[in-house]
Formats: structure tokens, sequence, C-alpha cells
């Protein structure tokens, strides 16, 4: 088997934590090691050689996962010399592990921003989709949460009937993909019982990939061909690669299979893509009126807050509730909890201001 870990992304619903130039895989959100830092100790377990494991990411954010990722071998990373989202960027980690013979070989896809409470269980998640698909060589398998509150951040799986059943992983085959709910239709989601996360996590072998792209995205496929050749010469593919169309392997490949030949390996893995600044609240507030993560803050006559302080300054809440609160030693967001989806467009709104550019 072999990891691919997608480290490419922004994640602007959790600034000012998270920035463009330094988005949050690479803070430390949880303990003394950043989210991409605990994706790969977590891949490691499963595949147990660094070799195993690649890394696509962006040119500008090359430089970091080098540095975190100390362990994995230099040519393991691939770099998008520019941005052309998870279909391009597939394609590209498929036709580098087919220009090194493993055409024939697994390959799963994970993002480097999640967090697991049932770390293990969602491990044995991994490796039953990898043997699903050495079993249904031409198939593809994603791992999806069973959910715990409607979320309207995720896009959800509905299963169809169940097939079998792994070491504790539960696997259905796929009726169809839901995209990201209003809150109604999520609570619907929950009380029908038959709807997962879809947590982006994809396992499909190598040439699978290849050729389904070939199919279905011949755009990308076609040049792909020509992308494998010049990792087999050692020659740059920058160009190739531009040339590429900006499109996300859902709507790349995935719409377009058949929902027969795709399955899922369900778990409650207590999974969380730190998406925003009440997932993470979800993951670490306490039953106290407030839930102080880091700094110093004080509150009177206010409740149900959340503060995420690290810069060097005191936070004083007074008569205030059901707020979060995040200080940076160069911003400040406070958001209503009901509001958390939409700090993304508070970051646009930065971003029109040109005194708002070094801040984003």
């Amino acid at each position: 088997m072999n990891i691919v870990i997608m480290a490419g992304g922004g994640g602007t619903r959790l600034w000012p934590l998270s920035r463009d130039k330094f988005p949050k895989q690479f803070t430390q959100i949880f303990g003394k090691k950043t989210l991409l830092q605990h994706t790969f100790d977590r891949a490691l377990k499963i595949v147990h050689k660094p070799e195993n494991i690649v890394v696509a990411t962006r040119v500008d954010f090359a430089p970091e996962v080098r540095k975190q990722l100390k362990k994995l071998p230099p040519e393991n990373i691939l770099i998008e010399n520019v941005k052309r989202d998870s279909g391009p960027a597939l394609g590209l980690v498929a036709a580098y592990l087919s220009s090194k013979g493993k055409r024939n070989e697994v390959m799963v896809s994970m993002p480097s921003d999640s967090y697991f409470i049932n770390e293990n269980l969602y491990i044995e998640a991994v490796k039953a989709a990898n043997t699903f698909i050495e079993d249904k060589q031409e198939s593809v398998a994603l791992v999806g949460s069973y959910p715990t509150y409607p979320e309207t951040g995720y896009g959800y799986i509905e299963l169809s009937k169940k097939k079998e059943t792994n070491k504790n992983i539960d696997i259905y085959s796929v009726l169809r993909f839901k995209e990201k709910p209003d809150l109604e239709k999520a609570k619907e989601f929950i009380k029908a019982g038959n709807f997962v996360w879809n947590m982006n996590v994809f396992a499909w072998r190598v040439g699978t990939l290849l050729d389904l792209l070939d199919k279905h995205a011949p755009e990308i496929g076609k040049k792909l061909y020509k992308i494998e050749e010049c990792f087999k010469k050692g020659k740059s593919f920058k160009k190739i690669y531009e040339e590429m169309p900006k499109i996300a392997i859902d709507f790349a490949v995935m719409e377009h299979i058949d929902p027969k030949n795709i399955f899922v390996a369900c778990g409650d893995y207590g999974w969380s893509d730190v998406g925003h600044w009440g997932s993470l609240e979800e993951l670490l507030a306490s039953k106290e009126g407030m839930e102080l993560k880091k700094g110093i803050a004080a509150q009177v006559h206010s409740s149900g807050n959340f503060v995420y302080n690290t810069a060097e300054k005191a936070i004083g809440l007074v008569g205030i509730s059901n707020l979060i609160i995040v200080c940076t030693p160069d911003a400040l967001l406070v958001c209503d909890k009901k509001h958390v989806q939409d700090v993304k467009k508070l970051v646009e709104e930065l971003g029109k201001q040109k005194k708002g550019i070094k801040f984003i």
C-alpha cells in the first residue's frame, strides 16, 4: 500500500490561526506536533516505511513540508507548481507511482489536516479498504465516518447494502453522494441513519485511477502519460502540469463511476477535519462556561464562550455569551458560534482591503 498525504489546502475558516501562506496543517493545534506530522505518523503506522508515503503539496508549502517531515524521502514530495485541485494532484501522484513500477499497487489518499479520537479504528479502516481493493481491483473504496451531529461543512455519502465486516469495520456499497447540506437537510441525514461523512479518503489501484482519469477526464489523463515519462527520464513536468484544468477528483472522476463499483469502509472514528472554530471547540471544549485553550482570559456575567489566545495579552469578557474569540499577535476574531462557517467570507473581505493582505 502507498499512502498519499494531500497537503496543499488553505483552511481559511480557521483564520486567524490558519493563513493562506501558513495553513492549519502546519500548525500545532494538538500537542507539540502539527496536524501534518500527526498525519505522517499515522501513515507510518499503516505502511511502516517512509518510502511508501508521498506528500502532494504546493510549491510555496514545500519548504515547510521538508522541515516538518525529515523522515520523508525528498523525492516523495510532489510539488504542484500551480494549484490545480485534487483531480490533477492525485493524477500527478499516480503518474509518479506508476513510473516507479507501482501501477498494480493500491494508493490511499488522505487529507493532511484530520484529527481522530479513535485513531486505531481509523487505521483498521484504511487497512480494510486496502484489502477490499486488492480483492476487487477495478473498484474504488472510501473511508466514511458515522456522523455525530448535523454538520453542514461536510459532504455526505448515502449508504446502500452492507457488503461485509472486516475487523470491526463495516463496508457498504454506495447509493449516492450528497454535497454539503443546509442545517435542515443535515438533520434529515442524521435521522435517516444511512449516511456517513465523506472524509475524502480514497483507495484505488494506481492503474485504476489513471484509467479512470483517461476515460472520464481525458484533458488530465492524456497529459499524465507525458508526465509519467518525465518522471522516468528525470525531466520537469511543470509546463505540462500548467495546462491541466482546475477540478476536484469528485467531479473529474467520482461522479462518473457506477455506484456499484464504489464502497465505503465505515466506523465511529471521532473524526474531524478541524475545518472551522466550531469543530475545534467540539473537540476541545470542556463542560465549563468558558473554554480557554491558550493564553490569559477571564469573564464576568458571561457564558458559553470559547477563547483561543496565542498573543501576549489578556482577554476580558463581560456580559457576552456564545462567542468564539481567537487572538493571535497580529489579528483578532470575534465570531458568534452560529456563524463559524462564515469566517471564510470574512477572510475574503479582508483580502479586498489593501491593508488586510498581510494578515491573511
